[in-house]
Formats: structure tokens, C-alpha cells, sequence
């Protein structure tokens, strides 16, 4: 780095700018690494981090992407894994402003509620976060990534984000069943909190009697409908990533 960014020649709102960008770059290293020194002190975290781990592998730059060759030799069939969203489509500005709140905000509510969940000890949390939504942690992964996959501004990244989503939001309804077992006042909590996001109470009262099953079957055919939308959707807005390798 010049000694002119901190000199001055950068205004101060870019230079603020580019130092939150960083920050939350190292956040992004965080969330794809620490993790991994988790899981051995407490294997059950596994599970927790597996559709992140899943994520960030799917998303990475992959250099092989310059020398895959289209299987029906169109060159379009695998545009998603080779291309990326063109940015005369946005104002990169703007872009980079929602990408870069979403990956703060989803952050900061990912280790509030991680704070909370340390202080529990095994007891039900109705506290902070928990207060109001009964998977802040989850939700906050869900969120940061989503800023990184607009980021990364490609079909894959949303791709991928669509199918973390849905890892995390089975992982979370299943969680609830057990914790219904275990803990007896569970069900009262549930019936105060929304599961993830706001919605009306008649419909999360719906959502909450659904058997295992029908959550399962429900969830797929979401994420195979957000799949082809974005799959077929994309292919009008987007420009070969070979010639950045």
C-alpha cells in the first residue's frame, strides 16, 4: 500500500470506505477458517458450519474454470460456473454499499447471538436476539454470505447461497423439534418468537405443525425453483470470467 492513502490524496469517505471493506474481508477469512479450529474442540459444531464450509468451497475462484470445456460445446451450457454478472448492470457503488451492509450487519448478528449461546450453558436462551427470532446465529450467516455472493457477483455465489440457506434453515426446523423434546418450555418460546424473519403468526403457527417431511419436501422445491430462476435469469445479464484469469 502508498504512503498516499494515508496521506490524504484519498478522500476521507473512500478511505473509511476501503477500511470497512477490509475489515469485513477479514471477517469473510473468519467465517472460512476459524470454524475449522472449532470442530475439534467441540465436534457438534460441525454440523453447524458444514453448509458454510460447503459455500466458500463452491465459490472460490476455481482457475480450472479457464480451460473447462462446455460438455455440448455451445459455450452457454455452463455459463453460471464461468461467468459473471456484466456491471453495466449496476452502479458498482451502490453494489458494493448493499454487499458490504449485509455482510456487516449479518456479522455483528451472527456473534451477538453467538455471545448469548456461550452464556446459556445448555439452558433456553430468551434473551438479546433471542428475544425476537429463535436462530439469530443462523440468520446472521445466512445474511454475510449473502452480501459475499453479491460480492462475488456470480450465478454460482447466488447459487450456492440458495443451497447454504436451505441447509441452514432444515438444520434450524430440526434443531426445533429436538429442543421441543428437551427442553419442556420450548414450545411457549416458540409460540412468542419468529423463526428466522418476521411473518404473519398464522403462517409460522402453520409452518411450525408441518411434519419433518413436508419441511423437507416444501424447502427442495423452494430451492429448485430460486435454482432455475437464477440459472436461467442470468443468462441474459452476464460476461465470460475466463478473461480474468
Amino acid at each position: 500500500m502508498s504512503m498516499a492513502f494515508f496521506g490524504g490524496e484519498f478522500p476521507l469517505k473512500t478511505r473509511i470506505l476501503t477500511m470497512v471493506r477490509r475489515v469485513l474481508c477479514l471477517l469473510a477469512l473468519y467465517f472460512s477458517t476459524i470454524p475449522s479450529a472449532w470442530v475439534f474442540l467441540n465436534p457438534l459444531l460441525y454440523i453447524m458450519f458444514f453448509p458454510l464450509g460447503i459455500h466458500f468451497l463452491m465459490t472460490m475462484p476455481w482457475p480450472l474454470l479457464k480451460d473447462l470445456p462446455d460438455p455440448f460445446g455451445r459455450e452457454t451450457t455452463l455459463y453460471f460456473l464461468t461467468h459473471v454478472y456484466s456491471p453495466s448492470l449496476y452502479d458498482k457503488t451502490a453494489w458494493n454499499a448493499l454487499s458490504t451492509t449485509l455482510m456487516f450487519s449479518g456479522s455483528l448478528l451472527f456473534l451477538w447471538g453467538f455471545l448469548y449461546w456461550i452464556k446459556s450453558r445448555g439452558k433456553l436462551m430468551t434473551g438479546g436476539p433471542y428475544a425476537l427470532i429463535r436462530h439469530p446465529q443462523y440468520l446472521g450467516i445466512i445474511i454475510a454470505v449473502l452480501g459475499l455472493s453479491l460480492n462475488a457477483a456470480r450465478p454460482m455465489a447466488l447459487i450456492s447461497w440458495g443451497i447454504m440457506a436451505y441447509a441452514y434453515i432444515l438444520l434450524a426446523s430440526f434443531e426445533e423439534r429436538s429442543l421441543e423434546a428437551k427442553l419442556g418450555n420450548y414450545r411457549d418460546y416458540r409460540e412468542k418468537t419468529w423463526f428466522m424473519v418476521p411473518i404473519p403468526r398464522s403462517l409460522g403457527r402453520a409452518f411450525q405443525h408441518l411434519r419433518a417431511r413436508d419441511v423437507l419436501i416444501v424447502a427442495t422445491l423452494i430451492l429448485i425453483l430460486y435454482t432455475m430462476i437464477v440459472i436461467y435469469a442470468s443468462y441474459y445479464f452476464v460476461t465470460s470470467l475466463r478473461s480474468t484469469f
